[in-house]
């Protein structure tokens, strides 16, 4: 079974786990977020591959700001300065290991996580609000993010 290791990132930490297609979370933590710049987050991100990294086949990202998930690109603005308008998945790809990133918006992710395994299970129109260093959220109309 293919295993990822999973960054959300927030203004204030990122937090971290390793899980599988079914859901299950292994290997959780947190590191406060990096405020002098993305070289000392990928150094961050690096140090939790290195403890992990027998197992991972993909990395995971959760991101705030106006996430292109094709192009790998974070825009907007967001309590994390430095993520924006660079290819940020190709940078973390290339720093571990030149695994496969993905990443989505953090609004999107909590929101799909709830419909997955969450308190929306079984739902299939939601609206999901986040709250943290920033305000974020998702709507979900018919199964899928809007």
């Amino acid at each position: 079974m293919d295993v990822y290791l999973i960054f959300d990132m927030g203004g204030t930490s990122v937090k971290y786990a390793c899980g599988d297609e079914e859901g299950c979370l292994k290997d959780t933590g947190s590191f406060p977020t990096p405020s002098d710049g993305l070289e000392a987050m990928l150094d961050e991100m690096r140090r939790v591959f290195d403890s992990v990294k027998e197992k991972i086949t993909g990395i995971a990202l959760s991101s705030p700001g106006a996430v292109d998930p094709v192009k790998g690109i974070v825009g907007g603005i967001s309590a994390i300065p430095y993520i924006h308008e660079i290819p940020l998945t190709e940078r973390i790809s290339r720093r571990l290991d030149g695994l496969p990133v993905t990443i989505e918006n953090d609004g999107n992710c909590s929101a799909l996580g709830e419909l997955w395994k969450g308190a929306a299970a079984g739902k299939r129109n939601i609206v999901s609000v986040v709250c943290g260093s920033g305000i974020g959220g998702s709507i979900v109309i018919n199964g899928t993010v809007c």
